[in-house]
């Protein structure tokens, strides 16, 4: 499969880290799915979908795995390039006894569908430092695949902005990645998105996306535009057109 996948999984940030990449890489050239692993009705399995979607002229899948698509292996037969950890955080309704069982499950997808069984080239691995889980994370996977982090918390990360910079009031925001400094204009980037964008970036780097196209793809960035979509969009093939060319794909 010529396809990259990037299954995106953590308590929380899962959709905005999944739309903000997708965001980027469609601004940056690079035709990209956004994709739920609530199975479509009209696919039987999610290679299924997969070889439609690439069958369609994709090249890259960003797609969003719960624990749950993971206990019962929703994405059995799927070939990750990657996968990006953004955090844990136990919520009261899952059944899990403690955290090590949560974070067993999430292991999951790096352990074995990434580092395991997929035959992609040029693995890797994209882990929010700033979690403590997602530091055990990095030294369970540690020569295992190649490694991107992020933190908002710590500078020794590959990508790194200091949660208190957020705070000035500029006119842009200084982020430090693989120790290069990045201006970013302030108007993109909070506290409540700092995360999430961060692991954007590092997920976009991944792939060989520029440095410059990610800046102007996170510049760009209407979440607002996001938030009106009602949830039908994960049951329906969709488009976002720039001209007469497709160049998104959308379940």
């Amino acid at each position: 499969m010529a396809i990259d996948i990037i299954g995106v999984t953590g308590t929380n940030g899962k959709n905005s880290v999944s739309l903000m990449a997708y965001h980027i890489l469609n601004t940056s050239g690079v035709r990209t799915a956004h994709v739920t692993t609530a199975l479509n009705p009209f696919y039987s399995s999610m290679p299924e979908l997969m070889d439609e979607v690439e069958a369609q002229g994709f090249k890259t899948v960003l797609m969003e795995v719960s624990s749950a698509d993971i206990e019962h292996d929703v994405i059995s037969g799927i070939q990750f390039r990657g996968a990006v950890f953004t955090n844990l955080v136990m919520v009261p309704h899952y059944h899990y006894k403690n955290f090590d069982d949560y974070f067993k499950i999430k292991t999951k997808l790096f352990e074995e569908y990434v580092a395991i069984l997929s035959q992609c080239k040029n693995k890797f691995a994209v882990v929010n430092v700033s979690d403590p889980w997602g530091i055990r994370l990095r030294e369970r996977m540690a020569g295992r695949l190649n490694m991107i982090t992020y933190s908002t918390t710590h500078s020794m990360a590959d990508i790194f902005i200091d949660s208190h910079a957020l705070d000035a009031r500029a006119s842009h925001v200084m982020v430090d990645l693989f120790g290069r400094p990045v201006e970013i204009a302030a108007h993109a980037m909070n506290k409540q998105n700092a995360s999430s964008i961060l692991a954007a970036a590092s997920t976009t780097v991944a792939l060989g996306v520029d440095i410059q196209n990610i800046v102007d793809g996170i510049e760009s960035y209407n979440e607002q535009a996001f938030e009106t979509l009602d949830e039908s969009h994960l049951w329906a093939i969709g488009t976002e057109e720039k001209g007469n060319e497709k160049n998104s794909f959308t379940i």
